[in-house]
């Protein structure tokens, strides 16, 4: 489980670095133009992915205590 969490958080990193900085930065230097980095905008795409890994953990966790049940 603690490994899914570091590469489902590994994945989000590489996506925002490529959303938030590389293309603002290859569009800065193409057109003159570029988004700064916004690190609210990390933080509430973290805590969503915080959150839907604990709705999903908790899914899993009542699978396993009916399939505990049946055995």
């Amino acid at each position: 489980m603690e490994n899914f969490n570091l590469v489902g958080l590994l994945v989000l990193t590489l996506f925002v670095l490529t959303k938030d900085v590389l293309a603002p930065l290859i569009k800065r230097y193409n057109h003159g133009n570029g988004n700064p980095v916004k690190i609210e905008t990390f933080y509430q795409e973290f805590k969503d992915f915080k959150e839907t890994n604990c709705k999903w953990c908790d899914k899993t966790d009542e699978r396993l205590e009916k399939l505990e049940e049946k055995i």
